[in-house]
């Protein structure tokens, strides 16, 4: 049966899933393999990816973003999931965990200072919560990592369990 999803895809939403299906297929699928039995994934294709723009797919133009919706977000992590999930974790950290706190609750100057860092690949963000840190050694591959990392810590409140860094 072919449904017919026109009603709720406009032609921006397919624009951007064709460009994250023709990544997936010449970038991704090749290494994904490889990515998955080395628990390594390519620095070239961060870098790419947010060339591509993936990373600031739902963060505002004023900050360096595409400041596109939700739909077109789902079409670029579904397309990235089809041929190496992990290639979605990145763009979800950036567009989700990493910009969502600071576009809801950041100070004008929070958002200006990260928001295009992230957008642009350069700050890459994620969320680790405290018992995971040490239970995983994140901190310490944290350290190790060749990037910069925009880490903000949300203090111990009755919403967040115990604080944790987002």
């Amino acid at each position: 049966m072919d449904m017919n999803y026109s009603q709720y895809f406009t032609e921006d939403h397919e624009s951007i899933r064709s460009l994250a299906r023709e990544f997936a297929e010449k970038s991704l699928a090749p290494i994904a393999k490889e990515v998955d039995e080395n628990d390594h994934f390519p620095e070239a294709l961060i870098k790419e990816m947010a060339e591509l723009g993936f990373f600031g797919l739902k963060i505002p133009e004023e900050y360096g973003g595409l400041g596109l919706d939700m739909r077109s977000y789902v079409c670029v992590m579904e397309e990235l999931s089809r041929k190496c999930p992990v290639a979605s974790i990145f763009v979800s950290s950036a567009n989700s965990l990493g910009s969502g706190p600071l576009l809801l609750y950041g100070t004008d100057a929070q958002k200006e200072k990260y928001l295009p860092a992230i957008a642009e690949g350069e700050a890459l963000a994620y969320l680790i919560a405290p018992p995971l840190e040490a239970m995983y050694g994140v901190d310490a591959a944290l350290k190790a990592a060749d990037v910069r990392l925009c880490v903000l810590y949300a203090p111990p409140s009755e919403t967040n369990f115990g604080g944790g860094l987002l």
